[in-house]
């Protein structure tokens, strides 16, 4: 008995030593009259049939409905009592096989425990050398950015997760060169590349980034150009001539005693005034000289402008002819129409109203 007990210890399991082997295996046989039974109900059925039944007959329902059911349950019952006798081998046989896979479980799970904590060991301390190895190198990125998870497994070696690294810093280096020749010298483009490039290490997406700012900063001198191009040609219409104090001419026509004769600044303007007549009014033209700063000269423009009052340069006409007045008026009535068909900030509609004025003052010159 006790070899027998220790031949068993002894013995590995295995899916060959564990075959179930089944010695004997005797199917049941049952002979009963079920078959005849159903015949007999399939016949009487009829009898039984609704229309069989109204309230004159209801108590014979009632009773019929009742052995009905009890005959129902009767044979329900003993099919019960059959089955459970015919399968009561099996469930003692599939209960012992359930509680032996149990305990074979219980023990894999427990050495699996062991495997994975070995398998953890292992991972770890290949973490750590690869993370030693990457120390030692000249690299722009920190490991995490290019870490591969398959590193780890126990079939790549060390050597080739270091011939991996190189190759991946190599390409990143590369890419980095290629950004700050594309940057063309300028420093600022290329650290804005350089930072884009090393959150995603896509080199694609970083050029569609490069021509996104290319493109805003090339619309963005345009629109500067543009701007320069405009107020230099307002400029030399609008802006007032600079003189020295002591040429000054005052050209009034009368001046009133009570006035007060403020600083005289750097800049002299001379005008041509019209006066727009309220009701009953005469129209004037008064013809005088304006010193003072520049601020002052732009503001007095905007409160002859918001007072209808007409006013012209006098050197205008005797220094451009009537061609050179058609052009600037065609580019005017151009640039006013362009502007206000693409902007609506305040800057470029004031930049209209004052075109649209002095295309009006131009083509009254004529």
């Amino acid at each position: 008995m006790e070899d027998t007990k220790s031949s068993i210890i002894n013995t590995n399991l295995s899916d060959d030593s564990l075959e179930l082997v089944v010695t004997e295996k005797t199917l049941g046989k049952l002979i009963t009259n079920a078959q005849q039974i159903h015949d007999m109900v399939k016949e009487s059925l009829p009898k039984y049939d609704v229309t069989n039944y109204n309230d004159d007959n209801i108590e014979q329902a009632k009773k019929d409905k009742a052995a009905l059911n009890k005959a129902a349950k009767a044979l329900n019952d003993k099919r019960i009592e059959l089955e459970g006798e015919f399968n009561k081998p099996f469930l003692e046989f599939k209960a012992v096989i359930s509680d032996t896979i149990g305990l074979i479980k219980q023990c894999s799970s427990k050495i699996d425990e062991v495997v994975k904590d070995n398998d953890n060991k292992r991972v770890e301390k290949k973490n750590r050398d690869i993370s030693t190895l990457y120390s030692s190198m000249q690299s722009p990125v920190t490991l995490d950015k290019i870490f591969d998870q398959r590193w780890l497994n126990k079939t790549v070696t060390m050597h080739k997760v270091e011939e991996e690294i190189n190759k991946k810093i190599a390409d990143i280096n590369t890419n980095l060169e290629y950004l700050k020749n594309l940057a063309n010298d300028d420093e600022s483009i290329y650290e804005s590349l350089k930072a884009q490039f090393l959150v995603t290490l896509d080199l694609n997406q970083t050029l569609d980034y490069f021509n996104q700012v290319k493109k805003q900063r090339e619309e963005a001198e345009a629109k500067k150009k543009a701007e320069e191009a405009a107020a230099a040609r307002n400029a030399s219409i609008l802006q007032p001539e600079s003189k020295p104090v002591t040429e000054q001419t005052q050209l009034f026509e009368q001046k009133s005693p009570n006035s007060v004769t403020e600083q005289p600044q750097n800049v002299t303007c001379q005008a041509n005034i019209v006066t727009q007549p309220t009701s009953g009014d005469e129209i004037l033209t008064r013809y005088f000289t304006v010193t003072c700063s520049t601020s002052k000269l732009i503001a007095l423009s905007d409160y002859l402008n918001d007072n209808d009052i007409d006013f012209d340069k006098v050197e205008i006409e005797d220094t451009l002819c009537k061609t050179d007045r058609k052009v600037i008026q065609s580019l005017l009535d151009f640039s006013s129409k362009y502007i206000c068909e693409h902007s609506t900030n305040a800057p470029d509609v004031n930049k209209c109203r004052m075109m649209n004025i002095l295309s009006k003052k131009l083509a009254k010159m004529d």
